[in-house]
Protein backbone atom coordinates (compact mmCIF):
# COMPACT_ATOMS: atom_id res chain seq x y z
CA UNK A 1 0.00 0.00 0.00
CA UNK A 2 1.32 3.44 -0.89
CA UNK A 3 1.37 5.86 1.97
CA UNK A 4 1.19 9.61 1.75
CA UNK A 5 4.96 9.96 2.20
CA UNK A 6 5.60 7.45 -0.60
CA UNK A 7 3.45 9.37 -3.04
CA UNK A 8 5.42 12.53 -2.25
CA UNK A 9 8.69 10.67 -2.92
CA UNK A 10 7.40 9.32 -6.19
CA UNK A 11 6.13 12.73 -7.19
CA UNK A 12 9.44 14.39 -6.29
CA UNK A 13 11.37 11.67 -8.15
CA UNK A 14 9.24 12.18 -11.25
CA UNK A 15 9.81 15.92 -11.06
CA UNK A 16 13.57 15.38 -10.93
CA UNK A 17 13.42 12.98 -13.88
CA UNK A 18 11.31 15.43 -15.89
CA UNK A 19 13.74 18.26 -15.11
CA UNK A 20 16.73 16.16 -16.19
CA UNK A 21 14.99 15.16 -19.42
CA UNK A 22 14.13 18.80 -20.18
CA UNK A 23 17.70 19.93 -19.55
CA UNK A 24 18.98 17.10 -21.74
CA UNK A 25 16.58 18.02 -24.53
CA UNK A 26 17.70 21.66 -24.47
CA UNK A 27 21.38 20.74 -24.25
CA UNK A 28 21.39 18.08 -27.00
CA UNK A 29 18.82 19.85 -29.16
CA UNK A 30 19.73 23.53 -29.04
CA UNK A 31 22.99 24.32 -27.23
CA UNK A 32 25.37 21.58 -28.38
CA UNK A 33 24.48 21.58 -32.09
CA UNK A 34 23.72 25.36 -32.31
CA UNK A 35 20.28 24.69 -33.76
CA UNK A 36 19.09 28.30 -33.56
CA UNK A 37 21.94 29.76 -35.66
CA UNK A 38 19.99 30.35 -38.87
CA UNK A 39 16.95 29.12 -40.77
CA UNK A 40 18.69 26.09 -42.29
CA UNK A 41 19.91 24.93 -38.87
CA UNK A 42 16.42 25.30 -37.44
CA UNK A 43 14.91 23.26 -40.29
CA UNK A 44 17.62 20.63 -39.83
CA UNK A 45 16.83 20.48 -36.11
CA UNK A 46 13.10 20.16 -36.75
CA UNK A 47 13.63 17.31 -39.20
CA UNK A 48 15.94 15.27 -36.99
CA UNK A 49 14.12 16.00 -33.74
CA UNK A 50 10.68 15.32 -35.21
CA UNK A 51 11.55 12.12 -37.02
CA UNK A 52 13.49 10.65 -34.11
CA UNK A 53 10.59 11.56 -31.81
CA UNK A 54 8.11 9.85 -34.13
CA UNK A 55 10.25 6.76 -34.63
CA UNK A 56 11.03 6.39 -30.94
CA UNK A 57 7.35 6.79 -29.97
CA UNK A 58 6.34 4.10 -32.44
CA UNK A 59 9.10 1.75 -31.29
CA UNK A 60 8.15 2.26 -27.64
CA UNK A 61 4.46 1.67 -28.29
CA UNK A 62 5.17 -1.43 -30.38
CA UNK A 63 7.62 -2.93 -27.89
CA UNK A 64 5.50 -2.21 -24.81
CA UNK A 65 2.00 -2.95 -26.07
CA UNK A 66 2.52 -5.44 -28.88
CA UNK A 67 5.63 -7.33 -27.73
CA UNK A 68 4.84 -6.83 -24.01
CA UNK A 69 8.46 -6.00 -23.13
CA UNK A 70 9.44 -4.39 -19.85
CA UNK A 71 10.09 -0.66 -19.68
CA UNK A 72 13.89 -1.00 -19.51
CA UNK A 73 13.97 -3.28 -22.55
CA UNK A 74 11.70 -0.91 -24.45
CA UNK A 75 13.96 2.04 -23.61
CA UNK A 76 16.99 0.08 -24.83
CA UNK A 77 15.23 -0.71 -28.11
CA UNK A 78 14.12 2.90 -28.52
CA UNK A 79 17.64 4.26 -28.10
CA UNK A 80 19.32 1.60 -30.23
CA UNK A 81 16.93 1.45 -33.16
CA UNK A 82 16.40 5.22 -33.36
CA UNK A 83 20.11 6.00 -33.40
CA UNK A 84 20.83 3.22 -35.92
CA UNK A 85 18.09 4.51 -38.23
CA UNK A 86 19.40 8.07 -37.80
CA UNK A 87 22.91 6.90 -38.71
CA UNK A 88 21.67 4.99 -41.75
CA UNK A 89 19.74 8.07 -42.89
CA UNK A 90 22.82 10.28 -42.48
CA UNK A 91 24.97 7.80 -44.43
CA UNK A 92 22.40 7.71 -47.23
CA UNK A 93 22.40 11.51 -47.27
CA UNK A 94 26.20 11.56 -47.56
CA UNK A 95 26.18 8.96 -50.34
CA UNK A 96 23.57 10.91 -52.29
CA UNK A 97 25.68 14.07 -52.05
CA UNK A 98 28.84 12.27 -53.18
CA UNK A 99 30.75 13.19 -50.01
CA UNK A 100 31.50 9.63 -48.94
CA UNK A 101 34.61 9.21 -51.10
CA UNK A 102 35.92 12.75 -50.57
CA UNK A 103 37.07 12.42 -46.94
CA UNK A 104 38.26 9.88 -44.40
CA UNK A 105 35.52 8.67 -42.09
CA UNK A 106 36.69 10.62 -39.03
CA UNK A 107 36.98 13.86 -41.01
CA UNK A 108 33.68 13.13 -42.77
CA UNK A 109 31.85 13.04 -39.42
CA UNK A 110 33.14 16.53 -38.59
CA UNK A 111 32.50 18.06 -42.03
CA UNK A 112 29.09 16.52 -42.73
CA UNK A 113 27.32 17.43 -39.50
CA UNK A 114 26.97 13.81 -38.38
CA UNK A 115 27.53 14.69 -34.72
CA UNK A 116 25.00 17.50 -34.94
CA UNK A 117 22.40 15.16 -36.40
CA UNK A 118 22.98 12.50 -33.76
CA UNK A 119 22.74 15.13 -31.02
CA UNK A 120 19.40 16.27 -32.39
CA UNK A 121 18.24 12.65 -32.61
CA UNK A 122 19.15 12.17 -28.94
CA UNK A 123 17.08 15.26 -28.15
CA UNK A 124 14.08 13.66 -29.89
CA UNK A 125 14.59 10.45 -27.92
CA UNK A 126 14.71 12.43 -24.67
CA UNK A 127 11.45 14.12 -25.68
CA UNK A 128 9.89 10.68 -26.09
CA UNK A 129 11.10 9.67 -22.63
CA UNK A 130 9.68 12.91 -21.24
CA UNK A 131 6.32 12.18 -22.82
CA UNK A 132 6.36 8.61 -21.48
CA UNK A 133 7.38 9.70 -17.99
CA UNK A 134 4.94 12.57 -17.70
CA UNK A 135 1.85 11.59 -19.67
CA UNK A 136 1.75 7.79 -19.56
CA UNK A 137 2.54 7.54 -15.85
CA UNK A 138 -0.06 10.20 -15.13
CA UNK A 139 -2.73 8.35 -17.14
CA UNK A 140 -1.92 5.08 -15.36
CA UNK A 141 -2.83 6.67 -12.02
CA UNK A 142 -6.43 7.41 -13.08
CA UNK A 143 -8.31 4.33 -11.80
CA UNK A 144 -11.83 5.17 -13.00
CA UNK A 145 -10.89 5.69 -16.64
CA UNK A 146 -11.88 2.67 -18.71
CA UNK A 147 -12.07 2.50 -22.48
CA UNK A 148 -13.79 -0.85 -22.98
CA UNK A 149 -17.44 -0.46 -22.12
CA UNK A 150 -17.97 2.11 -19.41
CA UNK A 151 -16.66 5.59 -20.06
CA UNK A 152 -18.08 7.45 -17.10
CA UNK A 153 -17.96 4.64 -14.52
CA UNK A 154 -21.56 3.43 -14.72
CA UNK A 155 -22.79 0.17 -16.25
CA UNK A 156 -24.46 1.76 -19.24
CA UNK A 157 -22.59 1.24 -22.50
CA UNK A 158 -21.98 4.18 -24.76
CA UNK A 159 -24.83 4.37 -27.25
CA UNK A 160 -24.24 4.97 -30.95
CA UNK A 161 -27.05 6.19 -33.16
CA UNK A 162 -26.73 4.17 -36.39
CA UNK A 163 -29.83 5.61 -38.05
CA UNK A 164 -27.89 8.44 -39.68
CA UNK A 165 -24.50 8.47 -41.28
CA UNK A 166 -22.14 11.32 -42.12
CA UNK A 167 -23.04 11.32 -45.80
CA UNK A 168 -26.58 12.43 -44.95
CA UNK A 169 -25.27 15.46 -43.08
CA UNK A 170 -23.69 17.02 -46.19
Amino acid sequence: MITKTNTKKISFRNKIIIAILLVGMVFFGFILPDSLGDHDKMVHFAAHFGMSFLISCLIYAFSRYKLHLKIASSYFLVIGITLVLGSVYKWMELISQGKLTSFQVSKLFEVSGYYTSMSQNISGILATFLMITYFFRKAARIPSLTFVNRVNGNNHPVGIDNRRNLAQDF
